[in-house]
């Protein structure tokens, strides 16, 4: 006989029931390689108009917020 109730059982609320089910839904898939927190990922996104309003913003020859 199954021990775990379902939406079905009656001796199990509704609260009960959505809160059991959340639990065994709210779950993260597994981190690459086993590990148990999650990879840092070091990636920068930089956007521009051009190449040369990006060449400028690293010469500071313009004055653009540079996130690194």
């Amino acid at each position: 006989m199954n021990e775990h109730p379902t939406a079905f059982d009656p001796v199990i609320s509704a609260s009960d029931y959505l809160g059991e089910a959340a639990t065994l839904l709210a779950h993260d898939d597994p981190f690459p390689g086993g590990a148990v927190v999650p990879p840092i990922y070091q990636t920068s996104l930089f956007t521009f108009d051009s190449y040369a309003d990006m060449a400028d913003t690293f010469a500071g020859r313009r004055r653009q917020p540079i996130y690194s």
